[in-house]
């Protein structure tokens, strides 16, 4: 690693250094020695880099083989406590709200640790919280991602009338952000949902849209789940 983290201000950098490595380049070996030299430099640290280290703690938490639910959640919780407290120092020049798309994203991902671990109605309750910082602060592709998570939520909690609601209301939204990507994943559950119920080929038509969506485009993963899902459909 070229990098190394000695300064407090350097805390950020590693942060965000580990979540591409996780989320990006899928790798966790080390994205885990980024977040270790994050951490080792917290001491003196700002409030919002330490929001940002405990935020990229929880979720590394989460992207483990066996998620850790629970480390999660307490990281996560310090990430929203510090990112709260840099959020009032900003109150004092009127720029709160510079503070708030980050919030939404600690939110986001406190929802995603309730939703992973088996707690739907708190999944819910932490995705629209996390609505609430991100539609304020005009976070158009965070609001799209984070509809598209509470329509899952709300799935997995057998809410289907609701998860119907929010599906459509995250694939115009994220028709209008242009993510393509997120678009075509909302499209991928909702082929799943109806072949579980049997309705092929609305299954069928909606594993196509999905795929023109991200076609030429970087989503291996999930174009090899529309392909796995095709075939399930084709042999049924």
């Amino acid at each position: 690693m070229a990098a190394k983290v000695t300064r407090p201000s350097d805390v950020i950098y590693a942060a965000t250094q580990a979540i591409i490595c996780l989320r990006e380049l899928g790798k966790l070996a080390e994205a885990r020695r980024w977040l270790t030299l994050g951490l080792s430099a917290i001491r003196g640290a700002s409030d919002e880099e330490k929001a940002g280290i405990y935020n990229a703690q929880g979720y590394m938490a989460l992207e483990e083989k066996t998620p850790r639910v629970r480390d999660a959640l307490i990281a996560l919780m310090r990430a929203e406590r510090h990112q709260h407290r840099f959020a009032a120092s900003l109150a004092a020049v009127g720029r709160r709200r510079d503070a708030w798309v980050f919030l939404g994203r600690i939110h986001n991902n406190i929802g995603w640790a309730h939703q992973v671990g088996g707690q739907h109605a708190a999944a819910v309750a932490a995705y629209r919280e996390s609505l609430r910082f991100k539609r304020g602060a005009g976070d158009l592709p965070g609001v799209a991602f984070t509809t598209a998570n509470l329509a899952r939520a709300h799935h997995l909690a057998d809410d289907r009338k609701s998860a119907v609601r929010w599906r459509a209301r995250a694939r115009r939204l994220c028709r209008n952000a242009g993510m393509p990507g997120q678009e075509a994943y909302i499209l991928f559950e909702m082929a799943e949902v109806a072949a579980k119920a049997g309705r092929k080929r609305m299954a069928a038509r909606q594993l196509s849209e999905a795929e023109a969506l991200i076609a030429g485009m970087e989503h291996r993963q999930l174009q090899r789940r529309i392909s796995q899902l095709q075939s399930q459909i084709s042999h049924a």
